[in-house]
């Protein structure tokens, strides 16, 4: 198990899945008695965490899209985007 989470070609989102999978299976075939001990508890994830941060509007951005969101096609969604914090993919769904 563990050397499937020291494969760094893997994103580490990714190996948390892993983890949480491996987790998971492990409590189930405990509360079957399929084993006898948990040894998901002593696997780690060793890639660093490599999440992207975004960048925030400065006020001087936002005030520009402000101005242009009659003018300039879009500007309203990214307003809506950047208020709510939602995903595009949220507020094509929604």
């Amino acid at each position: 198990m563990q050397a499937i989470l020291d494969d760094h070609t893997l994103s580490h989102a990714y190996m948390e899945h892993i983890a949480n999978l491996l987790h998971q299976m492990f409590k189930y075939a405990a509360e079957y008695d399929i084993i006898d001990k948990d040894y998901s508890q002593y696997i780690k994830i060793t890639k660093a965490e490599d999440d992207e941060a975004g960048i925030p509007f400065t006020k001087e951005e936002l005030r520009l899209l402000w101005q242009n969101v009659n003018t300039i096609p879009y500007t309203d969604t990214v307003l809506i985007l950047t208020y709510t914090g939602w995903r595009i993919l949220s507020l094509i769904r929604y």
